[in-house]
């Protein structure tokens, strides 16, 4: 498995190529969601991608994402000023005594409500 920094550095050129094709496609934003075990999965991963590629890459702020991970949406926005292009609007919350027992990472459906952390 590649850490992120070495992942981050694997992935640089292509995203560079990328982001050039994108501006001559008259691309000014690409928003990447944060999405745990991916590339960019929180605000320092984003920040580290973009300071690689330019302002061209933002991010699209999931919070159910960061709350998974037991991160602070709020304080995570705050941290990305300038750099959120888009947002999920949703409501996620973690059930405590379920959390407690199993931890956060999920694998049930997500219809199964009663019994999903």
């Amino acid at each position: 498995m590649l850490s992120t920094t070495s992942g981050i550095r694997l992935l640089v050129p292509w995203w560079k190529k990328f982001a050039e094709f994108a501006k001559k496609q008259g691309i000014e934003r690409i928003a990447i969601e944060e999405f745990p075990n991916q590339l960019v999965y929180n605000p320092e991963t984003l920040i580290r991608l973009r300071s690689e590629i330019g302002d061209i890459i933002g991010i699209n702020l999931d919070p159910s994402h960061l709350i998974i991970m037991g991160g602070d949406p709020i304080a995570a926005a705050r941290a990305l000023k300038g750099m959120i292009y888009h947002v999920h609007g949703k409501d996620a919350r973690i059930e405590r005594g379920l959390c407690d027992i199993n931890g956060l990472l999920e694998y049930r459906p997500v219809t199964d409500i009663a019994n999903r952390t």
